[in-house]
């Protein structure tokens, strides 16, 4: 955890998929974070493993203008998220993530997240 302003922000986790060991992983990550540009962030997340809307209030004065969460729900109290309707089909988040066979995520028919990070 760690304070920003008013409020502690939660631990992020990262996943790192493709390391082998924890070790790797870790040697990824420092090499990751040497080339982070802090003025140049842009934060996509996903309101899909429990995260509360005061826990999304807390990253509201986060210096980060690129930031956007991907919802299921309308949140209209969170100026930075994006209502996307879930479809019918499948559990979610699996039918909110999973492509469709010409290999496009749901989000990304309703979402242009292309746009998104070429916004200045």
């Amino acid at each position: 955890m760690w304070k920003n302003g008013g409020g502690t922000i939660p631990k992020i986790v990262f996943h790192f998929n493709h390391a082998n060991t924890k070790e790797e992983a870790e040697s990824q990550w420092d090499d990751r974070k040497g080339r982070i540009k802090r003025d140049n962030l842009y934060v996509i997340m996903y309101n899909l493993d429990g995260v509360t809307e005061e826990q999304l209030h807390l990253l509201d004065d986060y210096p980060c203008n690129n930031k956007v969460v991907l919802t299921s729900k309308e949140l209209p109290d969170i100026y930075w998220s994006k209502f996307i309707k879930r479809p019918n089909t499948g559990q979610y988040p699996d039918s909110y993530l999973g492509r469709n066979i010409f290999g496009l995520r749901h989000f990304e028919k309703k979402w242009d997240y292309v746009e998104f990070l070429n916004q200045k």
